[in-house]
């Protein structure tokens, strides 16, 4: 399926890497919005479905916290921009600290390396 497969834009030479900055912060804005945190296991047979199982849930989690907080975005560019700004004036600190609550009690379980995470979300 498309959703567990390295993403075609990450192979391709066409892709900007503005594109690719904005889809890696979208995920990481997403993943934020998702409160009781998620395990992803690459070698179960349903990763597939359970990558877009959490995904679905992310982008409707994120759309609804925009949504409490005044926001109409719903395209990538629009909710990327409307997190961003949410985060730079301090509004994202509680969901950061809770997401890293999750993150070290082992409620959040991500193959995703640290290094291609968005720096405000890694972890050391």
């Amino acid at each position: 399926q498309w959703f567990a497969a390295v993403p075609r834009m990450y192979e391709s030479t066409t892709v900007s890497k503005a594109i690719l900055h904005e889809s890696r912060h979208a995920v990481a804005f997403m993943m934020l919005c998702l409160p009781s945190g998620f395990k992803l296991d690459p070698a179960s047979p349903a990763y597939k479905a359970e990558v877009h199982a959490v995904g679905v849930e992310a982008e409707k989690k994120t759309l609804e916290y925009l949504a409490a907080q005044g926001s109409q975005a719903v395209a990538v560019a629009s909710v990327v921009k409307a997190m961003r700004a949410l985060h730079k004036a301090g509004h994202l600190s509680v969901l950061l600290d809770q997401f890293r609550e999750r993150y070290y009690e082992g409620e959040v379980v991500d193959p995703t390396p640290n290094s291609a995470l968005p720096p405000f979300l890694r972890f050391t």
